[in-house]
């Protein structure tokens, strides 16, 4: 069979096939046609198969890898506002305690004799970390309440530096509720965490972070506080039915109750 030199390729049988010269008589040439292995077209085939599949699993395992880490850190969050709410409730009866281990040091000032009336409102604190480190400095202060937040404070920022992810800004917020009957205290955290393919996100919500947020809320209670004061309650009011025969007074408006009934 002949074939064009040109075209290097021949139809065979309705298969492909590669044409070589293997003489030259004059101005004419003849060719063998070669079929081409089908074995060199599978081997082909599979490699591009094997690179989209070992490419997906590189991709899922990674990201199982950073889903991970992300719960981690979520959990790690979680755990920090629990932490220090409940052991700033405990050291919020006595700014001499310390926070982690409950220890009071002697050897600084007391509190006031009426702290817990002139120093024990309501009290909101805000914080915005954009760079974070955990060696942020503490303003130092004489003021009872702010000993307290700053003690919170340094605790959380010492926890959250444990951390593998690193957030773009941290948000720190304490806040301390006395009505009287209940003491409150909350300490949350909001923190932006920059993802792979963020860029992805942006375009559909704007920012190319994720924001994971965790609260922590504890009772602040003084059992001996309150056996105290409801012991002086007592004795004031006994003081006063001494004084005003008050009990016979209650009997007398009864009675004068009843009768105007009959």
């Amino acid at each position: 069979m002949k074939c064009s030199f040109e075209l290097g390729v021949a139809l065979v049988n309705g298969k492909t096939g590669s044409c070589r010269p293997i003489a030259s008589f004059g101005s004419s040439k003849r060719f063998v046609i070669r079929k081409k292995s089908g074995y060199a077209l599978e081997k082909g085939s599979i490699t591009v198969e094997a690179s989209i599949v070992v490419t997906t699993i590189i991709i899922i395992i990674f990201a199982i890898i950073y889903g991970c880490i992300v719960v981690f850190h979520y959990a790690l969050l979680n755990s920090t506002v629990t932490k220090a709410a409940q052991f700033g409730a405990l050291a919020w009866v006595d700014s001499r305690a310390d926070i982690e281990s409950g220890k009071i040091n002697f050897e600084t000032e007391k509190d006031p004799l009426y702290a817990r009336i002139f120093h024990d409102g309501n009290m909101s604190y805000s914080e915005v970390i954009e760079e974070f480190t955990a060696d942020h400095e503490t303003t130092k202060t004489d003021n009872i309440s702010q000993k307290k937040i700053n003690s919170i404070r340094q605790l959380v920022l010492d926890s959250i530096s444990k951390g593998i992810l690193k957030p773009t800004s941290t948000k720190l917020e304490i806040n301390f509720t006395n009505s009287f009957v209940n003491r409150k205290l909350e300490v949350q955290i909001t923190q932006d965490i920059q993802i792979p393919l963020g860029f992805l996100k942006k375009l559909f919500s704007g920012s190319d972070t994720v924001s994971m947020t965790a609260k922590g809320v504890a009772i602040v209670s003084e059992p001996a506080e309150y056996i105290r004061n409801i012991d002086l309650a007592v004795e004031y009011l006994n003081r006063i039915d001494e004084n005003i025969n008050l009990g016979a007074k209650i009997n007398e408006l009864k009675e004068k109750l009843l009768q105007g009934f009959k």
